[in-house]
This record gives C-alpha cells, sequence and structure tokens, in this order.
C-alpha cells in the first residue's frame, strides 16, 4: 500500500493567508495507490493468463501485436486473389463493434467465480 505522507492546503484557507500548521490538512494519494495495487494485480494475474485467454486473441495479451491478426487477413485476401481454379473462395467480414455492449455482466462474473477468483475480485 502507498505511504500517505502529502501536506495540502485546506479548502478554507488560501495558500497566501495560511500562517500555521492548523491550516493544512493531508491529501489523499489514491491515483498512487490505485496504480500500485493494479500493477500488483496485473502481475499476479500474467501468471495464469495463458490459461484463461484464448491463443487466438492478438491484443492486450504480452508478446502478440493487435496488428496480427490485420496481417494474417491481409496475407489471406492476397492468397486468395491469387488462387486459381475452379473452386471458389470466400471472404467473411463480421462486424463486433457493440460486443461489450451486449455482455452478460452475471454470465461473466459466474464464469470468474467458476475459475476461482474470490468475491474481492469481483
Amino acid at each position: 500500500m502507498a505511504v500517505r505522507v502529502a501536506i495540502g492546503i485546506r479548502e478554507r484557507v488560501s495558500a497566501r493567508k495560511a500562517k500555521s500548521v492548523d491550516h493544512y490538512g493531508p491529501i489523499s494519494l489514491c491515483n498512487n495507490s490505485y496504480s500500485l495495487i493494479s500493477k500488483i494485480l496485473a502481475n499476479r494475474l500474467r501468471t495464469i493468463l495463458s490459461k484463461l485467454i484464448s491463443p487466438l486473441q492478438a491484443a492486450f495479451v504480452p508478446n502478440r501485436l493487435i496488428n496480427d491478426n490485420s496481417i494474417i487477413v491481409q496475407e489471406l485476401w492476397h492468397t486468395m486473389r491469387k488462387k486459381q481454379g475452379k473452386g471458389g473462395l470466400m471472404a467473411i467480414k463480421i462486424d463486433m463493434e457493440k460486443t461489450y455492449d451486449k455482455m452478460e455482466w452475471n454470465f461473466l462474473l459466474t464464469v470468474l467465480e467458476n475459475l476461482g477468483f474470490d468475491d474481492r475480485w469481483t
């Protein structure tokens, strides 16, 4: 946990009018605390992410780039255009723009519980 040691000015007294220590009060360092906690959680989750995330997902996973899938699609498209013969080829583009808008959060929480995550995580 981050240590809260900062001192700041209370709202009722401006910096020029403050004459004693009583006019100063502590300032919360929530941003530092939250960033530290999120870093700790991310490091702990990193050990099990490979079991939770599909190998087909390219974004937001260490050692994978979001561009990987775009490059694969470009190579497939190039191959399809050069392919000759009687058999036809087809490409389908699926729009995933609103995926998270339709997510069932109760289902997600149940999945996390079944994976063994404590209630404090959810």
